[in-house]
C-alpha cells in the first residue's frame, strides 16, 4: 500500500460515523449558539463549534426535544464509574427567546452535546436531511 492510499484510508477511517460538521448543517443556529456562548465568556467552548461532526441525533417529540451528539466526545454519563461524576456539566443558552438551550462540556472541557428544549421542528427538518433521527428511548407499551 502506498503512502497515499494509506494517508485516504486514514482519512476516510476518522469521518467514520460522521455525519457532517454541525456548523455547516446548521449554520444560522450554530453561528446563534458561538454568539451566545462568547458573550457569555466561553469562547473557549466556542472555538471548538466548527470543528464538531455530528455522530448522531434523538427528537423527543412528547417534550419537543433534541439532542445533538458529535463524534469522538462521549458525554460523561458513560465515563461516571470511572471519575466519578454523574452529569456533564452544562452551559444554558439565554438567547433563544423561542427554546431552552444547554451546551454540556465533557472531559477536558470539551462540548460533547448540546440540548434543545422547545420549538425544534425546524432543527428537525434540517437534520433529517441528512439521517433520521435515533431512537434514545423505547417507548412504553
Amino acid at each position: 500500500m502506498t503512502k497515499s492510499e494509506t494517508g485516504a484510508r486514514a482519512e476516510a477511517t476518522s469521518k467514520k460515523g460522521s455525519m457532517g460538521k454541525i456548523c455547516e448543517l446548521l449554520p444560522e443556529f450554530m453561528a446563534k449558539v458561538k454568539a451566545s456562548l462568547r458573550r457569555q465568556g466561553c469562547a473557549d467552548l466556542a472555538e471548538q463549534l466548527p470543528e464538531l461532526e455530528l455522530c448522531r441525533w434523538t427528537h423527543d417529540t412528547k417534550c419537543d426535544a433534541i439532542w445533538i451528539l458529535f463524534l469522538g466526545r462521549k458525554p460523561l454519563g458513560m465515563l461516571q464509574d470511572n471519575i466519578g461524576s454523574k452529569h456533564d456539566p452544562s452551559v444554558p443558552l439565554d438567547d433563544f427567546q423561542d427554546s431552552m438551550v444547554n451546551v454540556y462540556v465533557g472531559n477536558y472541557d470539551k462540548v460533547t452535546h448540546i440540548e434543545i428544549i422547545g420549538e425544534c421542528g425546524p432543527i428537525a427538518n434540517e437534520l433529517a436531511k441528512v439521517a433520521p433521527p435515533k431512537k434514545r428511548w423505547k417507548d412504553p407499551k
